[in-house]
Formats: C-alpha cells, sequence, structure tokens
C-alpha cells in the first residue's frame, strides 16, 4: 500500500464509496476537479470522486464515508480524494487520497481484502495503510506523517524504499533528502528548533475519550479500545493479579484436581520477515501460539496444531505490489495482532530481444511492416516510440504503418527494455514505391516549350513531376502513330524526337504503383529550315512602258492600274502552306497580304505609281522564322 502527501489535495469518490460532509466549522468550498468555479460547503453536503475541498483560515473540516472512514481537514489545506474504488463482487476497495498543502487526521477503517489499498499522496512523500489512524502534514518542502495507531508505509514519492512506521512514531520527508527520518513521538525537537509541520506537536483527533481505553496487547505495539459501559460512564480498568508459580491460588477444599494456572495469549510469527520481498505470488504464514487458540490472517482462518503451531498459505495475484497482512490470535475472549508487510516482484528474466521481423535490408512493398519478436516477460517495447504490446509470455508484435514520405530507405528501431536494462535493435529497410497503399500521389506533366505550334529544334522539351520519393516514371510518346516508351525519374526533363512537318503526338505517364497522368495531346511542326522567297512577276527591277495611266496632273481622280505580283515560297519540309502564318507586300504607303494560288505560289496586285515604285515582300512560318524579299518596279 502507498500513503502519497501532496501540496494541494482534492477529494474524489467513485458512486460504489460515496461520503459526506459531516463537521464544518468556518469555511469551506467544494468543485468539480479542474472546473473555474468553486461552491461553498455546507454539512451534509454530498462529496463525491473528482471533487476538490479547500479551507480557510480558522476552518475545520470533516468527511465520512459510508464504511466509517473519517478524514479531518485543517484550516488553509486543498484535499482531493482522488480513488475510492470497490469492487462489489470480491470486496476489493482501492482509494487515493490526495493532500496538495496543509493537514489532515483520518481514521481509515481495516481493509480485508489483501488485495485493497488505502493510499496518501503528497508532492513529496507516498503512504500505504490497512486501516489505521494518522495525521498528515504538507507544506512546499517536506511532508510530515505522524502515526497514532496500526502501521504505515512511507516512502519518498517516486522511489522503491519504503519505511514501516510504528505507533507514536513521526516520519518526515523531505524534497531536498534521500533518507526518511524516522522519530519517536518522545524524541521530537522542541519547536523553537525546526520550521513548518514537523515541529508541530502530534495530535490525534481519533484518539479514544469519555470512558474509552487502550489496553496494549502483546505483540502488537498499536493500541485498542475498550468501549464505555452502557450508562456512559467510565469503565474502570481492571488489571489482573499478578501471581507467581509459588503464588499460585489453591483448589478448592474438598477437590482433588488440581488447580490449572491461568494461560497467557501468545502469538510469534515466524515467518514472513517485516519488509521482505517475494518472488512467488504467494504468502506463506507461520508462527506458533497457545494451543486453541484462533488464527485469523486477513480474517482467513488458518488451522493451528495441537502445539500451537500454525501455517496459511494466502495466493496473490501475479502482479507486482506491496501487501500488508494482519495475522490475529484469538483465545478466551483476548486477541493480539501483528502486521507484516511484503513486497511482491516476480523474478526477472534476463533482458533479451529477438526479432523475427523485419529483416534487415528487406524490400518493403506494402503499406505496413511487421515487427514481430520476442522479449523477457515483464518488458516492453517500442517501435519508432510506438508502444508494441508484450504478451505474458514475451512475444510482441504489431504492424507499423507507412506513408509516401517513408518510400526510400526506411530505418525501424526496435527497443526493449524494463527496470534493470535495455537493448536496441536497428533495422534498415527499402520501402519501394510500387504499393499503391502508400504511392497516392499522381504525375504531372510539363511542357518546356510553352505549348508552341512549331519549333526550329528536332525535338520537344518535356518535364514530368511527382511528389513521391524515388518514383519511377514511364513515359509513353507516340509521334505521328509510331509509340516510343522511356523511363525517367521526378524533375528531369526528357527531349521526345520529332518527325520533319506535322507532328501529331499523345504523351502518357504512369509511375510504379499505377498512378496515371492526363493523357496529354497535341500537334506541333518542325520546320528545320531555311524559309526561301522566290520572285516569280514581276522580274526584278521591272519597268513599265505601255499600257499605263497618263501622267497624273492636279484634279485626276482615276485609279492607278494595279500590277500582279507572284512570289514563291520554299520551307525545306514541302508542307506550304500549312507551315507558313503569312505572306504580304509592303510598298507606295500600302501593305497587301498575298494568298497563295497552289501549294508554293502567293499571289497579289499591288498599285504603280509613275516613277519608282519599292516593294518588300515578307514571309513568316509558324517557329516565328522571318524571310525578306525587296524588289523595284519603274514606271516611264
Amino acid at each position: 500500500m502507498t500513503v502519497i502527501c501532496c501540496v494541494a489535495a482534492v477529494v474524489h469518490v467513485s458512486a460504489a464509496g460515496r461520503a459526506r460532509l459531516t463537521q464544518l466549522v468556518g469555511k469551506a468550498e467544494v468543485r468539480v476537479t479542474g472546473a473555474a468555479s468553486w461552491r461553498e460547503a455546507r454539512v451534509d453536503m454530498p462529496v463525491s470522486e473528482k471533487n476538490d475541498i479547500r479551507t480557510y483560515l480558522e476552518t475545520e473540516a470533516e468527511i465520512t464515508f459510508d464504511n466509517g472512514t473519517k478524514i479531518k481537514i485543517g484550516e488553509n489545506s486543498v484535499v482531493t480524494l482522488a480513488r475510492l474504488f470497490e469492487d462489489s463482487s470480491s470486496g476489493r476497495t482501492q482509494s487515493t487520497v490526495k493532500v496538495a498543502t496543509g493537514k489532515i487526521w483520518a481514521s481509515v477503517k481495516k481493509l480485508n481484502d489483501t488485495r485493497s489499498g488505502f493510499d496518501f499522496e503528497t508532492p513529496t512523500a507516498v503512504a500505504s495503510i490497512r486501516g489505521t489512524r494518522l495525521g498528515i502534514s504538507v507544506d512546499r518542502v517536506s511532508t510530515v506523517v505522524d502515526v497514532y495507531e496500526g502501521m504505515v508505509a512511507v516512502k519518498k514519492k517516486g522511489g522503491k524504499k519504503s519505511v514501516n512506521v510504528s505507533p507514536n512514531t513521526r516520519a518526515v520527508v523531505e524534497k531536498s533528502k534521500n533518507e526518511i527520518s524516522v522519530l519517536d513521538f518522545r524524541n521530537l525537537p522542541p519547536k523553537s528548533s525546526g520550521t513548518g509541520s514537523q515541529n508541530e506537536a502530534p495530535v490525534d483527533p481519533y484518539a479514544p475519550v469519555n470512558g474509552e481505553k487502550t489496553i496494549p496487547t502483546e505483540g502488537q505495539s498499536a493500541p485498542s479500545v475498550v468501549p464505555a459501559d452502557s450508562a456512559g460512564t467510565k469503565s474502570p480498568a481492571v488489571e489482573p493479579p499478578a501471581t507467581s508459580p509459588e503464588e499460585e491460588p489453591l483448589p478448592e477444599q474438598g477437590s482433588n484436581l488440581p488447580v490449572q494456572p491461568e494461560k497467557k495469549l501468545m502469538l510469534v510469527v515466524t515467518a514472513p520477515e517485516e519488509g521482505s520481498t517475494l518472488h512467488e505470488p504467494l504468502i506463506v504464514v507461520k508462527g506458533r501460539t497457545v494451543p486453541d487458540a484462533k488464527i485469523f490472517v486477513n480474517d482467513q482462518q488458518a488451522q493451528v496444531g495441537r502445539d500451537g503451531s500454525f501455517m496459511h498459505r494466502l495466493p496473490l495475484p501475479d502482479e507486482p505490489y506491496t501487501y500488508t497482512i494482519e495475522i490475529r490470535a484469538e483465545y478466551e475472549g483476548k486477541q493480539t495482532v501483528q502486521q507484516r508487510s511484503v513486497t511482491y516482484a516476480p523474478k526477472r528474466q534476463k533482458l533479451f530481444l529477438d526479432c523475427t521481423s523485419p529483416v534487415d535490408g528487406m524490400e518493403v512493398t506494402g503499406k505496413t511492416v511487421r515487427c514481430a519478436g520476442k522479449t523477457a516477460p515483464m518488458s516492453s517495447v517500442l517501435a519508432n516510440g510506438m508502444p508494441v504490446s508484450v504478451s505474458a509470455a514475451g512475444v510482441f508484435s504489431r504492424d507499423i504503418p507507412l506513408t509516401e514520405k517513408d518510400i526510400g530507405e526506411y530505418t525501424l528501431e526496435v527497443v526493449a527494455r524494463n527496470d534493470d536494462d535495455e537493448i536496441l535493435k536497428t533495422f534498415t529497410l527499402d520501402v519501394t514505391p510500387r504499393s499503391p497503399q502508400i504511392n497516392t500521389s499522381v504525375p504531372v506533366i510539363l511542357f518546356s516549350s510553352g505549348g508552341q505550334r512549331a519549333t526550329t529544334q528536332n525535338f520537344m522539351a518535356v518535364q514530368v513531376l511527382d511528389r513521391t520519393p524515388q518514383d519511377e516514371l514511364t513515359v509513353t510518346f507516340t509521334n505521328n502513330g509510331v509509340a516510343d516508351r522511356i523511363t525517367t525519374v521526378n524533375g528531369r526533363t526528357e527531349k521526345l524526337s520529332l518527325d520533319e512537318g506535322k507532328n501529331v503526338y499523345s504523351i502518357q505517364v504512369i509511375d510504379m504503383a499505377g498512378n496515371n497522368a492526363p493523357t496529354a495531346r497535341g500537334e506541333i511542326y518542325y520546320l528545320p529550315g531555311p524559309l526561301k522567297l522566290l520572285l516569280v512577276a514581276p522580274a526584278s527591277n521591272y519597268t513599265l512602258f505601255e499600257g499605263l495611266p497618263p501622267m497624273m496632273h492636279p484634279g485626276y481622280n482615276e485609279v492607278d492600274e494595279p500590277l500582279d505580283v507572284e512570289i514563291e515560297i520554299d520551307d525545306g519540309i514541302g508542307t506550304v502552306p500549312e507551315s507558313i502564318r503569312y505572306c504580304k507586300v509592303t510598298g507606295n504607303g500600302h501593305t497587301v497580304i498575298l494568298r497563295n494560288n497552289n501549294d508554293y505560289l502567293y499571289k497579289g496586285k499591288v498599285g504603280l505609281l509613275r516613277g519608282t515604285n519599292a516593294f518588300t515582300v515578307q514571309a513568316e512560318d509558324l517557329s516565328g522564322r522571318l524571310e525578306t524579299l525587296k524588289f523595284t518596279v519603274v514606271v516611264k
């Protein structure tokens, strides 16, 4: 059992264990743990699990549970009843009270089930009991536990070693010290010699008063209580006369039977030893008492031999825990009790780690990688920081999920650990992008040429993007009905070959997982050139003498007679006029667009004026290549 003392305390009560605020002097408040607002406390107010209680200056409050357990809260205290669990079928209970700051006193009813426990927690200490009276004081640097009755196991919070504190003894747990100080009440330092609650005189508000007498019994340092008589008056303590063998009473006159001396109740527990550690889930209780006495181990009656010897086996759950057992002897209306605290710690097998999966260097094609193997029982296993379930026999297995970002070289770290050791194994795996569950990115096709209609280069530049690491991309380029297939990777620019002239193409891209990019289709011309212009009509530097309009003079309105112009174009691949964007003649302040007459010949008419007429012919193909031709016509 463990009692923990804290700087602030809050009280939680489960439905299985109910409680009420039975006494209140001064001002106190209650809230649901974690809530922002508090409400004023009142007498007979129920408090339940996940309730916090705080008291103010000159305030004292008392909580009473259905089973009779009582907790008194001193002034300027914050208390939490963190847990009050009860299994109705087995009778097992588990309670935890947290004391954050201030002082409490408790009278806890005896726990009958060996698996039951009552713990007190503070910021610096933990205390475990099975039924006792004690007081706990908490400040920011220490916890003081005063034991008035019973046995309390006290340890530093987070520590493993506990100290058993007997009645009329104080345990002091200080934040700055590793050791726990244990002092008899008679040896406490004076108030002026210390600070904090350590120097307060131990006061037990639940001590027997008004007609109750404390009678120590053999083998038990904690007092037993004899109640007052029915009239409520104080019952005098009648001490039996002490007799010695020489002063034994004489038998009655006329009796032939010798008078037997009264047997004195005796209880000697030889096993288990106090504070011992067991490695098997079984407590064997041995000892001796007077013949005909009854022995109870945690209220289970044990068999007693004719000579008074007894032995009782108490099985335990197979889980590490510290148990407090009570051995009680009863004889002719008398009883004596002893307690033993023992710790069950299963034997730990030496830590090992055997991994059957994965295998170093293996290729992973699925969406998960199996981490499986065996380790020592009572150990924990982590795979890349994720906990892996370990059976009682040490067998573990878990599927580690993979995502697209894990494609490529993947490292899996498997760690097995227990309280004594830790083992790490590292596996380097190859996660391929073939799995469609992992690789979900669709490739994207980009044209470096910007989607132009023609080019003077014999290729078309295409780039494929895919965010999947180390993915392999297959590009199928179909041009003028002929398919070609190449393999590429993310971001690489590929040059797809073109035929001279018109190219009707489609591009398909697929990755290793079967993700397809939308098919790209289009047309593009490869025009290697050169572009040539030939003047067919009129002849170069042509002179016209006859059939001309008269000399121009003021008032002359007739239109000049047009002149036929014919231009032959050679684009080098015989696709004229498909490859020509335009052909025009510029002169005399006018521009005339020539129209194609057949595959090579462009015709049009230009106006002439008397004198010298200079003309410029321009033709541009789809690739943007521009060719120029000049000619002159002289009119006389």
